[in-house]
């Protein structure tokens, strides 16, 4: 990845920070918080202080002061810090350091940086916890299964099939370029037939703007080009792009969601309306808006784990019922 955003060149006098390496530490019973920053000046020699303030997010001074004695380092005290907590656990508690190099009462340089106070540690095998609370760290190990044995050479076809399968055994994705087109791949043992149906859907309108259905035929291990999709024409880049491939008998055999322009540069509707409801053992989930990163978790009474649903992070469009399975040992159900 290269540079996505702004650069800027701020020049300097003659003097001022060189480089400056912070360290955060906290006390046993988390009581006490500690910063240290080293830092490296372009003139060593020069008689200065420092003069540096700590405020939390509501932008209330924590601690400030002046250090003359010794500036190749400061050690801050901070105490009774608000914890950093993960997102599952808590507020993302974090401060705001402001150091400034001055001589006399001129100002040479300044130095910030934004920190937190939280401890990670690694209690088993598969075992973490955050600020001392257990904490799942989720995720899948998409990676070689072996890279220095030399064994992996002599599986590596049929555990190499085997991944695949259990992974995504049949899917569609768009490829966006000076054209837009879509993919079906099939990982599976035997050939997929059937139509996808294609839509650009506005955001800022909240409707379907364009539709397009595609006929498809995508035999065992193979890749293949539904189409592309000129037939839309010239729209905004705001718009999302979204694919649901069917067989013969209208079953969804897989689903695809992407963008014509970078993530990062489009506005989600931050309101919208989410129902969640249960029906005949299937968790039925619709939304009156273009929802971003539905996330399930069951969660009765603080208990998250358990639970299993046939997907439990995806976007959804308004006019879609998205009908998943689950399984758990509790009744109810939160959803975000």
């Amino acid at each position: 990845m290269g540079v996505y955003g702004d650069i800027y060149l701020e020049k300097v006098g003659q003097d001022g920070i060189r480089e400056g390496v912070m360290d955060i530490s906290m006390g046993e019973n988390s009581e006490e918080g500690c910063v240290q920053v080293d830092f490296s000046y372009f003139h060593p020699e020069t008689d200065r202080m420092l003069e540096y303030r700590i405020t939390d997010m509501q932008g209330d001074v924590v601690c400030e002061g002046t250090e003359k004695a010794h500036t190749e380092y400061l050690e801050i005290t901070v105490p009774h810090p608000k914890l950093w907590w993960p997102r599952s656990h808590g507020e993302a508690n974090l401060y705001h350091l402001q150091v400034t190099e001055k001589v006399g009462e001129a100002v040479l340089d300044t130095y910030e940086r934004q920190f937190g106070f939280r401890r990670i540690e690694k209690k088993g095998d598969m075992e973490f916890t955050v600020n001392g609370r257990p904490l799942k760290l989720w995720g899948a190990n998409l990676a070689h299964a072996d890279t220095m044995t030399g064994c992996y050479g002599r599986v590596k076809e049929k555990l190499y099939g085997l991944l695949k399968r259990a992974y995504e055994p049949f899917q569609i994705s768009f490829s966006v370029g000076n054209h837009i087109t879509l993919w079906a791949v099939n990982d599976t043992f035997g050939k997929k037939e059937g139509s996808v149906r294609v839509q650009l859907f506005s955001l800022t309108k909240n409707r379907v703007e364009r539709e397009v259905t595609r006929p498809f035929l995508c035999n065992a291990h193979e890749s293949v080009l539904v189409g592309d999709l000129d037939i839309f024409g010239q729209f905004k880049k705001d718009c999302v792009l979204t694919a649901r491939a069917v067989d013969g008998h209208g079953e969804v055999l897989a689903e695809s969601v992407d963008y014509a322009e970078m993530e990062r540069r489009i506005s989600f509707p931050d309101r919208g309306e989410l129902s969640c409801r249960v029906e005949a053992g299937i968790l039925v989930l619709e939304s009156d808006t273009f929802a971003r990163c539905v996330e399930l978790r069951g969660g009765e009474e603080g208990q998250a784990f358990g639970w299993l649903f046939e997907d439990d992070y995806f976007d959804l469009l308004p006019g879609v019922k998205r009908r998943l399975r689950f399984t758990g040992d509790m009744k109810k159900e939160l959803c975000r």
